[in-house]
């Protein structure tokens, strides 16, 4: 269930992005697919669905921004694509991410809570991890 709902995420997330002309891969956390090694890359994963009650789950998701640093790439450039990560969730997108994912997974997304992000630099990368409680209900 949670590598479908990545997927659902990551068709969004692509769609998001091109509509508001952000540059950038999104990949799964599960794709065997080559991560760009001089581009930003947004990784989708979903650490776990806990079953609550009924056709309830509460799903814990991590959003990863990886930008190179490097001379083309800036720390501002990172900050834009984090920027378009908070704003793909911004809740009048709730519809249209949970369409995506109950086309993959079927589940509906019927909100969630966002942590905020955790910065750092590793492997002369920017990293910023972005975390969320999705709120997930079967159907079938």
């Amino acid at each position: 269930m949670t590598s479908l709902i990545e997927q659902g995420l990551v068709d969004f997330m692509g769609g998001f992005f091109a509509a508001n002309e952000v540059t950038c891969a999104v990949h799964t956390s599960t794709s065997n697919a080559t991560l760009p090694s001089t581009e930003p890359v947004v990784i989708v994963n979903v650490r776990e669905c806990v079953h609550e009650v009924g056709p309830l789950y509460t799903g814990k998701l991590e959003v990863v921004v990886s930008t190179p640093a490097m001379a083309q790439k800036t720390v501002e450039d990172h900050r834009i694509i984090v920027a378009a990560v908070e704003d793909a969730f911004d809740p009048e997108n709730a519809a249209e991410i949970s369409a995506d994912v109950q086309g993959k997974a079927h589940c509906t997304v019927n909100g969630w809570f966002y942590e905020g992000p955790r910065d750092a630099q590793q492997d002369d990368r920017w990293i910023s991890t972005m975390s969320f409680t999705l709120g997930l209900m079967r159907v079938d």
